[in-house]
């Protein structure tokens, strides 16, 4: 009765119920159908969704794209302060990125590298039209640290040996 009342999906909404994830294709008194997307349907009891966590993916009304740019640590910080500069005027410019959510920090310094975190909003709802803007971003943060010449550090330890 909860979900008929509620309402917390539709048939044909995208939702996350526990560890399942996709759509919607039929709600009954007892249980409720989810084609999640490796094309198979899960039955789920309904008195087990009343008790978890339904994301509706189908309401949301932006996404959020979220990346980590680690550097290495040799980086200079002019390098870092210039990169985060350009970065943030680069994707601002963007006519499909929202405007005011661009986010470019300085994170941390790690042993990995130096850390830089870029977030950012879209208007794009379509999953896939989604990952086409997510290609053309990081496309654009590949073109700008190329420009900056500033390179991403990559994962690596030093091994020393010492004769015995």
């Amino acid at each position: 009765m909860a979900i008929v009342s509620d309402k917390p999906f539709l048939v044909g909404d995208t939702v996350k119920i526990g560890t399942y994830q996709g759509t919607v294709t039929d709600i009954k008194f007892r249980c409720t159908r989810i084609r999640t997307v490796e094309d198979t349907i899960v039955t789920i009891q309904n008195s087990v969704i009343t008790k978890s966590e339904v994301v509706n993916i189908s309401r949301m009304t932006k996404r959020r794209l979220e990346m980590n740019i680690n550097l290495p640590l040799e980086t200079s910080s002019q390098a870092i302060e210039n990169l985060t500069v350009m970065l943030k005027s680069v994707l601002e410019t963007d006519n499909e990125v929202i405007e005011d959510s661009v986010r470019v920090y300085f994170d941390s310094i790690g042993e990995k590298g130096i850390k830089i975190n870029v977030y950012l909003y879209t208007g794009i709802l379509d999953y896939d039209e989604f990952l086409r803007f997510k290609t053309k971003i990081n496309l654009l943060v590949i073109k700008t640290l190329e420009m900056e010449n500033v390179k991403i550090s990559y994962p690596g330890e030093n091994v020393y040996l010492s004769k015995v």
